[in-house]
């Protein structure tokens, strides 16, 4: 009896323990998917940096030989970016090794963060499939690594785990400062990325006009007073360096002016970003989604929103409150500069901000009369958990604010859509989520189990076939052959000019650039180049005199002397301000020497 009663009791369900164990195979499952996903970016693969990867780690490396950021090496993103560049080479002794592993190491904390934090709402069926899928849509977007928004995702996720824990706990003092630290390291990441930090104040602010819940009040204080603080240190560090005008010229004038689009620009951008998610299966999946949760909540909330809409005041004055917004961005542009109208960063967040507000308020005056259709749609609704309902809201406002985010230099480079891979978990997973409301129980064996595998298998076959083809050497033979080139024919203490943005040549080659500007960008940009600009830039080159200067063909910074033929100074564009003067400095003081690599780049030495 004593060995029945001993199988008998080995043979128990532990669902305690069961749990325990599946969150803990779960957690190593993600974490190994990460490091396979970052693999191909490793330098045993990816041979030679990207051109963004290369001004990070040449930035990075003059830090560490004692430059101050801006004054003395220039680039125009903000220090954080640098900072973790420069701890990776610092501790594998300028390894690029060093970089990867901390890369690496973002990635699987934000994903873990993410599988924490959905695990803890929504279970661990939804939580892995959703974590396994986002992970997987990243092989297309990663882009040779070492981006900003690569290393933005561990403060995404770590602002959304922290402000959750608040939200969940009922105490918003630890944990919401925490989430402010989060989003405040965001803005010093790169300030479009600071997206997160946007939902959750809408969020809460939304939250507190419909309920008047005022506890809010003192959830946005603490987050605000962590932003604060990673703000004031940051400040605290520049004015020490005296380089606070420095860094606030670079990181937002210049970003400014660099973002300076119209209103149609805007709008195609944004179209083009969602046009580019639908063609990710699973960012395609999380738009579909996002549109499943934003039905639900209308449903949950439909019966706590009627009353709100019941008022004239809120329609009229949301519609007066948008015309001012709008209007005097609009207003204000065509007054300082009627010439050359042109949509900022500031601008059109005004616009948008009073647009959706005329649309709301339109949509309050015309839904007074669904009052009693939105109370019995919400008392047929299905309950939904308070965390469960928290995270659908945050979502919902989260994937458009991070749509604009992403498209707001109208450019749309792949990498930008990294910062799409925690709302995107979160939205698959709480599809998941609902779907296993909806079907019958079981999730792991059920029917809802077998639509998740299958969502999860769907979106994931052309990710796992890309990630694949990415398994396998490769570099960029124009670089490789330009650092052999510098290495043969110039000294260990000579300066070579990059000109275009290619300064990661410089950092394989063991070179300086001879200047503080790693791309020239600065002066082409309409609203920011300036005579005084350029005597900076010249002032440079007569100083350090660099031995070659290598034009690398980048048509948003035209040489001198591109078309054969032609006087030295001309160009396929005109010369921005000031720069004649640049021009005619190398024109009398370089000669064509010959070119470099397979693109053939065109190599000027120094003469006399």
């Amino acid at each position: 009896m004593s060995a029945v009663r001993l199988n008998a009791s080995n043979g128990r369900s532990h669902p305690g323990r069961l749990i325990r164990h599946g969150t803990l195979w779960a957690t190593l499952f993600l974490a190994g998917l990460s490091v396979l996903i970052q693999w191909p970016l490793s330098p045993a693969i990816q041979q030679t940096p990207t051109r963004d990867s290369g001004i990070f780690l040449y930035v990075s490396s003059r830090l560490l030989s004692g430059d101050t950021l801006y004054t003395q090496i220039w680039d125009h993103k903000p220090p954080v970016v640098f900072l973790i560049n420069a701890l990776g080479l610092a501790g594998t002794g300028g390894s690029i090794w060093g970089v990867w592993l901390l890369q690496t190491a973002f990635l699987g904390g934000a994903a873990l963060l993410v599988f924490a934090l959905l695990r803890r709402n929504l279970g661990l069926a939804p939580a892995l499939a959703a974590g396994t899928a986002g992970l997987l849509a990243l092989s297309y977007v990663l882009h040779g690594g070492n981006t900003t928004e690569g290393y933005a995702l561990l403060f995404q996720g770590g602002a959304v785990y922290a402000w959750e824990r608040a939200e969940g706990d009922g105490r918003s003092g630890l944990w919401g400062a925490l989430a402010g630290v989060c989003l405040g390291l965001l803005l010093f990441t790169k300030q479009s990325l600071a997206a997160a930090g946007a939902a959750i104040g809408l969020y809460l602010l939304l939250d507190l006009v419909l309920h008047r819940n005022w506890r809010r009040i003192a959830s946005l204080a603490w987050i605000a007073a962590g932003v604060g603080g990673v703000l004031v240190i940051f400040l605290a560090w520049f004015a020490g360096q005296g380089t606070l005008g420095a860094f606030w010229d670079a990181a937002f004038v210049y970003n400014q002016a660099y973002s300076n689009l119209g209103l149609l620009e805007r709008v195609s951008a944004v179209l083009d970003t969602l046009e580019t998610m639908t063609s990710m299966p699973g960012f395609a999946l999380a738009i579909l989604s996002w549109v499943a949760c934003a039905g639900v909540l209308l449903c949950v909330y439909a019966a706590e929103i009627a009353p709100f809409l019941g008022r004239r005041s809120t329609g009229v004055g949301a519609i007066l409150l948008g015309a001012l917004l709008a209007g005097g961005s609009l207003g204000a542009e065509l007054l300082s500069a009627p010439a050359a109208f042109s949509l900022g960063l500031l601008q059109v967040t005004a616009l948008l901000l009073g647009a959706l507000l005329i649309l709301a308020g339109a949509g309050t005056l015309w839904l007074r009369s669904w009052q009693m259709t939105l109370r019995r749609l919400g008392r047929g609704t299905f309950p939904l958990p308070e965390g469960v309902r928290r995270l659908a809201g945050l979502a919902v406002l989260w994937l458009p604010v991070e749509v604009i985010a992403i498209s707001l230099s109208g450019r749309n480079f792949v990498h930008y859509y990294i910062a799409l891979f925690p709302v995107s978990v979160i939205l698959l997973a709480l599809l998941f989520y609902l779907l296993r409301l909806q079907l019958p129980a079981k999730p792991l064996y059920g029917l809802s189990g077998a639509w998740m595998a299958g969502l999860v298998l769907a979106t994931s076959v052309a990710p796992l076939v890309s990630l694949a083809n990415q398994f396998h050497p490769n570099g960029d033979d124009q670089i490789r052959e330009t650092v052999a080139y510098i290495q043969a024919n110039t000294g260990a203490d000579q300066s070579v000019l990059l000109w275009g943005a290619e300064p990661g040549v410089d950092f394989l080659a063991g070179r300086t650039l001879g200047s503080r500007y790693v791309h020239q960008g600065p002066f082409y940009l309409n609203g920011y180049t300036s005579p005084a600009l350029t005597q900076v830039l010249l002032g440079e080159l007569q100083e350090n005199r660099p031995e070659l200067i290598i034009d690398v063909g980048n048509d948003d910074t035209p040489f001198p002397n591109r078309v054969a033929g032609k006087d030295c100074r001309f160009t396929t564009a005109e010369l921005p301000q000031g720069m004649d003067a640049i021009f005619d400095y190398i024109c009398s003081h370089y000669r064509p020497e010959g070119t470099a690599g397979p693109q053939q780049w065109k190599v000027y030495r120094r003469s006399g």
